[in-house]
């Protein structure tokens, strides 16, 4: 890895430890996608120039979300919030390149990793033919990283 390379994935983790989110859910239970997992990441911020550089480096997009004043007494608006979010191989990838520097949410990004590998070597991304013990690691592992975020 370059020096500038390595400069990139430590910025990038140490966005990712304070304003990110490892997502690992189960789909919707009325849906034929109920057992399959869900996994993506995203980092959120109220100025969009790091959101546009992760986009820049490592692919994802960004959805904005328009502040309102509802909840301000003075009638003044809260900042427009951006969140970057990068699903598939992008966000594996992205895992990757940030993990030997993440520190916070290091334990959060491993179990997610185990499950991206269980979709790719297991055929998960299709949800026929699971077998019940399949589907209970896959909520055991959901709820453990529930677990995981809790603030303590």
């Amino acid at each position: 890895m370059s020096d500038i390379a390595k400069m990139d994935a430590c910025y990038a983790a140490g966005l990712f430890d304070g304003e990110g989110c490892v997502q690992l859910y189960m789909g919707n239970p009325a849906s034929r996608g109920r057992n399959c997992f869900k996994t993506y990441l995203s980092i959120s911020g109220v100025d969009l120039r790091p959101l546009d550089w992760l986009v820049e480096r490592y692919n994802g997009g960004i959805t904005l979300y328009e502040g309102d004043s509802r909840s301000l007494s003075d009638g003044s608006r809260r900042r427009t919030l951006g969140t970057w979010a990068v699903g598939g191989s992008d966000a594996e990838q992205f895992a990757h390149v940030i993990l030997p520097f993440v520190l916070v949410k290091r334990e959060q990004l491993d179990l997610w990793l185990v499950a991206r590998s269980m979709l790719r070597v297991k055929g998960f991304q299709q949800n026929g033919g699971l077998a019940e013990d399949e589907v209970a690691e896959r909520r055991a592992m959901v709820a453990h990283m529930k677990e995981l975020k809790r603030v303590v």
